[in-house]
């Protein structure tokens, strides 16, 4: 027993090298830098949420590099300003409140603002408020249940409005199904990527990402984007187009198992409106689902994603919150790439590949001359 003991303690050790990489190192986040577009895209941003500015409510919400707060005025309208007083600086948000007026009132000073950033009132301002006393105030737009901002970094007025997928607010055909939210540390362009490349979804996506199943069924899909600068499109410039068939399903990678008329009846199209705001709509036989996906770019290189379901009154709720399951899980499929790569700007291109080019200059539309200089004091960007 003694020479046992021994032998155990004395045994000589293997250890494995510790891992020193990590995707969240400075060092790793001033590589990528250099690879990637700006950060902070132009365009129609989802900040918050109806639920969050409810009458009375203030909402402070740190994104794009900057501060905001929201609330609802008198009017039911929601404003959305920069976060701190211009008087001497005050967070609106950390201690402001809404005042009967319906204005949001500073908690240093007492100044009061209107939605539109205009200074109400000032309880000790001996003539009347001046025009300059005012603060920024942002474009908004409030779209079933949430609140949009238009972020431009030349401060120019909205080029577009939103459009798409306004028709699941008639509650007579669509009723609301979930929400899912989900945070991933990479950069806002990536999701709008993947829809280029057509081929990963034969490697990342095979598995279907259906609980308990994905070890044993594997799909096969078939792919097509459809840009603006396509022969006969109608779309505008901020829009291009999507769509996925799934043309196989395998059990173990070898058996085919569902029937091809199934599979034909099922038909994903996705719409994506701008840089940072995705559509998808699914047909089936019973009946049609539809999901908003919203990115919000909180930090350089982390993304703060919600995506909001709908479903016509035809397709029963358990189908509905299996297809949100399965859509949430089909985007933890790409985390650990999208989390560690970089971004070529001229990547080497082979026959079979996606239409990357046409994605570039789609997503570089929504980048200005001030467009890297927002973060410089995030990453010296």
């Amino acid at each position: 027993v003694l020479f046992f003991v021994y032998r155990l303690a004395f045994r000589p050790q293997h250890l494995k090298s510790p891992e020193f990489y990590s995707h969240k190192k400075a060092k790793i986040q001033k590589i990528k830098k250099k690879f990637f577009p700006p950060p902070y895209p132009n365009g129609w941003i989802k900040l918050t949420s109806t639920a969050d500015v409810a009458t009375g409510n203030v909402k402070s919400i740190s994104a794009l590099g900057r501060e905001f707060v929201a609330f609802r005025g008198k009017d039911g309208k929601v404003g959305v300003l920069d976060a701190y007083c211009p008087h001497l600086g005050a967070h609106l948000g950390q201690g402001g409140k809404v005042t009967s007026e319906g204005t949001l009132e500073c908690p240093f000073h007492k100044w009061t603002f209107r939605p539109d950033g205009k200074t109400d009132k000032i309880p000790y301002c001996r003539t009347e408020v001046p025009d300059r006393a005012r603060t920024k105030a942002y474009h908004v737009r409030e779209h079933l249940g949430m609140v949009y901002v238009w972020f431009d970094a030349e401060e120019r007025e909205p080029e577009w409005e939103l459009e798409y997928h306004k028709d699941v607010a008639d509650t007579n055909k669509f009723y609301y199904v979930t929400m899912r939210q989900m945070e991933f540390d990479q950069h806002v362009l990536e999701m709008h990527l993947n829809g280029q490349d057509y081929y990963h979804f034969q490697t990342l996506h095979r598995p279907l990402p259906l609980p308990f199943l994905e070890k044993f069924l594997f799909g096969f899909h078939e792919l097509k984007a459809r840009f603006n600068t396509d022969k006969g499109s109608p779309a505008p410039p901020h829009i291009f187009f999507f769509n996925e068939k799934m043309l196989k399903v395998f059990l173990f990678g070898m058996i085919s198992i569902v029937p091809d008329f199934i599979l034909r009846s099922i038909d994903t199209n996705v719409t994506f409106e701008g840089p940072c705001i995705v559509h998808f709509s699914v047909k089936t036989v019973f009946g049609e689902m539809r999901m908003i996906k919203n990115l919000m770019p909180v930090e350089p290189f982390h993304q703060y994603v919600e995506a909001r379901w709908w479903a016509e009154k035809t397709v029963p709720r358990w189908m509905a919150f299996i297809m949100a399951t399965v859509a949430g899980k089909a985007l933890e499929q790409d985390r650990q790439v999208w989390e560690n790569k970089i971004y070529h700007h001229k990547p080497m291109l082979v026959a079979g590949d996606g239409p990357f080019p046409a994605f570039k200059k789609f997503y570089m539309q929504f980048y200005s001359e001030s467009s890297n200089k927002i973060c410089e004091d995030e990453l010296a960007w």
